[in-house]
């Protein structure tokens, strides 16, 4: 209660927050989410009590990132050379078909390579610095780009290995696999091409587009403004604004001036703080969009979400489809290989088998490159 704080000082119920106002907060504020420290330091949130110092927490975890962000890329970029290099891709349909959804699984996985060691980069640019720089990656266009290209790579990568795996197991009992590569064929495959393309490019982009906005996203970023300690989200700009109304309709004798509303749109919101808030200049006060790829420093794809998180249907929809993939995968994997090696015993043309085991690794590379790229983040 007194002015310098004095009356404070000598409490062991309250935490310092050092420059910047408040001077104390209570103990129970601290490590809870929310900045309520209005100092460039974030000294509430940004402790070593507090974890997350980093994007990238862990020496191993860190080699991990690097070793298969590197690898991935790296890998792919050798099956597409040798795969293009490879004059047999067009000497039957059946291996024209398999190779070129390999090329598909090699670009999905690229992007997760390119994906991952972004955010190695990233990493080692903020180090312990993060934490206070937080909202400002997550609200960034790269954080956001990076979640795109994770998003629609692993897509991508999902949807190709699936119709791969379908592909083969049927091919595996028929013999239409022998028949030449026809224009037809490879028109055909264009057009598979393109459309998984689009469905796995539309999954990544709904979420940013600004008719989905008020779905996706999760509050605004005030970097020099601390009216709503850094980030607020639509619940809080809503009681904020009609207390605002009210208090302005009753200052100015005028009750039909700023009537209150009970429903407001991100765009309502940033027209109405941009012009009459911070009198027309909302970028200055660091009114910044957090999306559905800043929920964390790795800019992913939202996961884990609430119950109560409004994006809780999207995000388990695309889990669930995510899901049934690979158990077809899964099945129809097994069901190759075993029907691969029942069938390599019995053959007697070397020159087959040898093409076949060499296809099937080219698989195998793609399926564990898939896998791998996303072991950092499921530790995570």
């Amino acid at each position: 209660d007194c002015g310098d704080g004095s009356d404070e000082e000598n409490c062991h119920n309250n935490f310092k927050c050092g420059s910047g106002t408040p001077r104390y907060i209570r103990k129970e504020q601290v490590c809870d989410g929310t900045h309520d420290c209005n100092n460039k330091e974030q000294s509430d949130e940004c402790s070593e009590q507090c974890g997350n110092q980093e994007i990238i927490n862990g020496i191993f975890l860190k080699f991990c990132t690097f070793t298969i962000g590197a690898a991935a890329v790296l890998v792919n970029i050798y099956m597409v050379i040798g795969i293009l290099r490879e004059n047999r891709i067009f000497h039957s349909r059946a291996q024209f078909i398999n190779l070129s959804l390999v090329l598909l699984i090699s670009l999905g996985d690229f992007c997760v390579g390119v994906y991952l060691l972004n955010v190695f980069v990233v990493d080692l640019w903020y180090r312990e610095g993060y934490c206070p720089a937080r909202y400002q990656w997550v609200t960034s266009a790269h954080c956001t780009a990076l979640g795109v290209l994770s998003t629609f790579g692993t897509q991508l990568s999902i949807f190709t290995m699936l119709g791969l795996s379908v592909y083969r197991v049927a091919t595996l009992k028929s013999m239409g696999g022998r028949a030449r590569v026809t224009s037809q064929h490879k028109l055909y495959m264009v057009c598979l091409g393109v459309l998984i393309s689009v469905i796995a490019m539309f999954i990544a982009v709904t979420p940013i587009i600004d008719y989905t906005e008020d779905y996706f996203t999760n509050g605004l970023y005030y970097q020099t403004n601390t009216l709503f300690n850094k980030v607020a989200n639509l619940d809080i700009h809503k009681k904020f604004i009609n207390q605002y109304k009210i208090f302005s309709s009753q200052h100015k004798n005028n009750t039909t001036l700023y009537p209150p509303q009970s429903v407001y749109s991100w765009r309502e919101v940033r027209q109405f703080m941009a012009e009459i808030v911070f009198s027309g200049n909302l970028h200055e006060a660091g009114g910044k969009s957090l999306k559905f790829y800043g929920n964390d420093g790795v800019c992913l794809f939202k996961y884990f979400v609430s119950p109560d998180d409004p994006q809780r249907v999207f995000s388990l929809t695309i889990l669930s489809l995510n899901l049934i993939c690979y158990t077809v995968i899964s099945a129809t994997y097994i069901s190759v290989i075993m029907t691969a090696q029942g069938s390599s015993s019995k053959t007697t043309s070397s020159t087959k088998d040898t093409r076949s085991t060499q296809l099937q690794t080219k698989i195998t590379l793609m399926v564990a490159s898939n896998v791998l790229s996303w072991v950092p983040f499921g530790v995570i």
